[in-house]
């Protein structure tokens, strides 16, 4: 007994101290400082007025599967920690953060019936709608965000009566807008992995959109049942599984294609109310791109200390 439990201190002391020796591990220490983005700086404990202080300077931080992660204190914008954070990648279903912020922009009504369309309708990904129904806006915009359903995405968009490359210009023009230098859509739905962005932009992204109240009422919903207006009724499910597990996620977004590996961002306050947006991006698995955000948020809240 004494042995198991000597191997299972071992092993946690690994998980969140020891880099993998298959790991750069410049990763784990590319602290930077920019114009726009304060960042902390791990090597010298430095922290911004008010922030979060860290207080285990010995820790390198957790062993992640993602290509790139970041974890950010949503009160100051501070990084947190950081790896491979301005690395390029494809986002995919991440992409519908900035769609559904240029719907909202675009003031279509979320009364307004909507039938979908074989223009609408994907081969690949979610889709819950058939071509013919008819249903109303504000059902679908919870189908986009919730199951990232890419029929309704892409139904929202025609919607708004820009083209397909009009809403993509205007998504682009967005980005510019809230100075994420390095992402770039090619479509609303993620499906193109020329959809890129970086861990650092993506949560701001996140921040972004997570605040807006038609995003933040539906981003911590399990499931979303409603009846299409021609009558067929529905129950959409979402596909972040951290919604009522032990991290108290309040807000995520999940995105997946083949050239992206597993990605996902998230709002997330734990018992005294610090409150931290993560991203990860290029897990291995479904599995994993949760556990790697876990072990962000463990990590995080044990080794920072928040102002009282």
């Amino acid at each position: 007994m004494n042995w198991l439990l000597f191997s299972a201190s071992l092993l946690m002391y690994l998980q969140f101290n020891v880099a993998s020796p298959a790991r750069d591990a410049r990763s784990f220490f590319s602290w930077q400082r920019s114009d726009d983005v304060p960042h902390l700086v791990v090597a010298s404990g430095e922290r911004l007025p008010q922030g979060p202080e860290l207080v285990a300077t010995d820790s390198l931080g957790p062993v992640l599967t993602a290509a790139s992660a970041a974890v950010v204190d949503t009160t100051t914008g501070a990084i947190l920690w950081e790896k491979n954070a301005d690395d390029v990648r494809p986002i995919a279903s991440l992409t519908k953060l900035m769609s559904l912020l240029v719907v909202i922009e675009s003031g279509l009504s979320q009364d307004v019936e909507i039938e979908l369309t074989t223009e609408d309708h994907t081969s690949l990904g979610y889709n819950n709608f058939s071509v013919g129904e008819r249903v109303r806006m504000r059902d679908l915009f919870a189908a986009a965000l919730i199951a990232s359903d890419n029929s309704a995405m892409q139904a929202l968009a025609r919607a708004t009566g820009m083209s397909q490359d009009e809403f993509v210009e205007r998504m682009n023009t967005r980005a510019a807008e809230l100075g994420l230098s390095k992402t770039m859509f090619l479509d609303s739905t993620g499906l193109s992995s020329e959809n890129v962005s970086t861990a650092r932009e993506v949560i701001r992204l996140a921040a972004h959109a997570f605040h807006e109240p038609d995003i933040a009422a539906l981003a911590d919903r399990k499931t979303y049942s409603f009846t299409a207006v021609s009558g067929t009724p529905h129950t959409v499910y979402s596909t972040n599984l951290l919604l009522g597990s032990m991290v108290q996620v309040t807000a995520g977004k999940t995105g997946y294609v083949t050239d992206s590996g597993y990605n996902f961002v998230a709002e997330a306050v734990n018992d005294s109310g610090d409150a931290i947006i993560a991203a990860v991006l290029g897990s291995d698995s479904v599995a994993d791109r949760f556990q790697d955000y876990k072990m962000l948020t463990i990590w995080t809240w044990a080794n920072y200390k928040w102002p009282d």
